[in-house]
Order: C-alpha cells, then structure tokens, then sequence
C-alpha cells in the first residue's frame, strides 16, 4: 500500500509484535508528529500506547472480543468524541461478526471476560528475582520465602526441583542461578515480560547492529521488505539475518514471512452474534444441512476443547463429525436429539481426562510453552480452572437443543456452517 498511499501525501507506517521496539517507537512518533500518516498494525496497539489522535480506525476482520474492539476503535476521532470506525470482511460470517459486535459494543456487552490461573507467571517472576540479586542467585531459602509471600498455595520446593530438574534453573554451593536461555533473555530485557515471543529469525541491519524484527520464517532469497523498509540479505546463519536497507526493492521477494503464536479463541464473536441473533443464553439453536445436523453451542475455545475431551472419552468420533467455537457437527442418521455423552460424563472422569490430556488441552487453550516445565500438579490446576468444570457441565446439562425455524435466522447461521470452517 506505500506506493498509492504516499501518491496521494501519506506517510506510511507499521506496527506489530515482530518489529523492533525502535521500529514500532519510530512508527508511534511519526503518527504523533505527522498530519497525513497510515499506520498499518495488529493488536500492539490495544496496550495504551500514545499515538495522538486518529481519524478513522479500519478492522480488517473482527476483533477477538469485545473489550479488544473498544480498545481499537475507541482510539478514533478522539478530538470530536466521535468513533468513526471501517469495518472491511473477507466473507459473509465476519460481515455478520462485525455487525455484532459492534452493536454489542455500542450497549456495552461485554461478554464473557474471565479467565483462569496462569501459573506461567511465577516461572518469571522467580528468574526475574534471581537476576536481581548481588550475584545473579539466590539462597534456595531465600526463593522459598519469596514464593511463600506471592502464591502462598504453591508448594514453593516441589516447583523449585521441577525447574532444576528441567534444567531452568542451576542449583550448586553459591545458589540457584538461570540457565543460559534466561541469562539471554537478561540481556534482551525480555525476562521482566510475560509475554512470550515467538520463535524464529532475527533480522539485523548490517552496518548498525540494530534489531530489525525477531520471528521471521525465511526459506532463501535476497529481498525483504519488513515494516515497510527495503532489505537485502547478505548474511544468513540459523537464528540471523544480516541485512542492507536499499532504497527500493528491485530483485525479486524472498521466501519468508513473520512466525505466529497459537492463540486460543474465546467467546467474545460467538457471545455477540448470540445476543445479536436474539436466542436465550441457555438455548442451543440446530439446523440442518446438505445432510448434516449442526448444533450453536455458541462457547469459543474452552467449550470446544471441553467438548472434544468428552467426545474422544466416549469414542464418538464416528458420529461427532467436528466441533468448533461455534458448533457441534453430526451426522444426521445419528441424531435423535440432545445426546446422552454430552451429559453423562460426571466432574471426576472429566477430571481423569484433563489428566491424561495436559499437553493436547495446554495446546487449545494456547497456554505458554514454559508451563511444561512447571510441576504436573500446577498444570492440572491451571487447566482446570480455565475450564471451571462444575459450571461447564452444569450448561450441558441445562441447555436446550431447540430446532430453528425462522428462515432468516437459519440462512444466518447456515452461512457460519459454510464460512467459520476457513
């Protein structure tokens, strides 16, 4: 988009995780500084960083939820106290979404918001403690303490022997230290965040040394263009780029792109076309198509992983064909109603199941790599309560599978057979 955009007097700017801290500060400032400025970005923009004021925010595609899409459109006009907002859909299901959430949004619905324990948290704080002491290490007593006074319920010894034994953590005559993976962080200042990175390639400007942007997938070629700058390789080992900025980009586009983290997809869009739709919270709309019965459970991530724990326990994967954040997909011939597996299962066999599933529900539920260093107990637990289970099962139990007939609403949620599959 540069060339246009700077055709008609814009300046053209980027803005996302995989850049830089000095090339996302260079795009704030330009935003601040200039009158004509498009910023292109993702949701590094919803943590109160200042840019001035803004004229029209435009979503490609809809927000997560609720309070994400207040975050980025109600930087907008803030001059006139006026949200000016464009919302830009690739299909029919997120025309619908964004139209739902906005409405949701202008009532001020905002959705389900609670989440779980996120026991990752201490691995930091404790590696963030040991780097501030005299030495680069603390006592094993003197962390003891420490974990004793911030998470009283965690047995702080048993998780202290977990990070040794996983070799997060070094313990000899002089202490507990960080291992070298942490010390690298250290250096970065990346082991005051919780905020975990993605893995991949670093891109450096050659002359500079400077940090371009980190988590780059590169399959070979000469140009970048990244955050909007030109770049040639020169050097390429494992973890780095070395590169050259150029004045235009005249050779052909490398192989490459930026790595993505898993994330977990919640309630917020299936709440707001819920609502939006106009069905009760404990009603479950089926349809039936081309065939195939689908049932809007309506949950997100959670219940979708919840749901396929039950599933593969009853072994169903014969007649439960796919379930979603949306949906649950049946055969027809198998359908006679609101089954019995989905309600059967009783709080201790679902918890023998998360027990046996940690990595596969870790894994839906998008929770940092560093919780498998953690002790198996605190794993369970922090699953456990972002399924908050009695509650889980007591909606499967109080749901109603009721059978749509309004022709409008059924062509609705027809479309979301179709398109929430993409």
């Amino acid at each position: 988009m540069r060339d246009p955009l700077e055709s008609l007097g814009y300046k053209v700017c980027a803005h996302h995780g995989s850049l830089s801290k000095r090339v996302r500060e260079d795009a704030e400032e330009e935003l601040r500084e200039f009158d004509k400025v498009v910023l292109f970005a993702t949701s590094t923009l919803e943590i109160g960083v200042d840019i001035g004021d803004v004229d029209l925010v435009a979503l490609d595609g809809p927000a997560p939820d609720i309070s994400s899409l207040l975050q980025r459109i109600g930087r907008g006009n803030r001059r006139s106290n006026k949200t000016r907002v464009m919302t830009c859909s690739g299909d029919m299901a997120e025309i619908i979404i964004q139209a739902a959430m906005i409405e949701a949004a202008r009532i001020g619905d905002l959705g389900f918001t609670n989440s779980g324990l996120c026991y990752g948290v201490i691995v930091q704080q404790v590696a963030s403690f040991i780097f501030q002491g005299p030495q680069r290490s603390r006592s094993r007593q003197m962390l003891i303490s420490f974990l004793n006074q911030c998470v009283p319920d965690v047995e702080a010894g048993t998780l202290l022997d977990a990070l040794i034994q996983q070799e997060e953590l070094h313990e000899d005559g002089s202490g507990i230290r960080l291992n070298d993976t942490w010390k690298d962080k250290s250096g970065r200042g990346d082991i005051h965040s919780n905020i975990e990175g993605a893995l991949g390639t670093s891109v450096v400007d050659l002359d500079t040394g400077e940090s371009i942007a980190t988590g780059i997938r590169y399959g070979g070629g000469k140009a970048l263009n990244v955050g909007g700058r030109f770049l040639n390789v020169r050097k390429w080992s494992e973890n780095k780029l070395e590169v050259k900025r150029v004045a235009a980009n005249n050779t052909p586009e490398a192989a490459w792109g930026y790595m993505t983290k898993t994330w977990m997809k919640g309630t917020g869009q299936p709440n707001a076309v819920k609502a939006y739709l106009g069905f009760v919270p404990d009603h479950w709309p089926v349809i039936e198509k081309n065939g195939q019965i689908y049932v809007f459970h309506f949950g997100g991530g959670r219940r979708k992983a919840i749901m396929s724990l039950i599933r593969d326990e009853n072994n169903l994967s014969h007649s439960v064909i796919r379930i979603n954040e949306w949906y649950i997909q049946l055969q027809k011939s198998d359908y006679s109603g609101k089954p019995e597996w989905l309600t059967a299962i009783g709080q201790g066999r679902l918890s023998l199941a998360i027990h046996s599933n940690l990595d596969r529900l870790e894994r839906d539920l998008a929770r940092p790599y560093i919780n498998k260093k953690l002790p198996q107990n605190l794993r369970y637990k922090e699953i456990a309560s972002w399924f908050d289970m009695e509650n889980e099962l007591r909606t499967y139990a109080d749901c109603q599978w009721i059978e749509c007939r309004d022709e409008a609403i059924i062509s609705v949620l027809e479309v979301f057979a179709v398109n929430i599959l993409r």
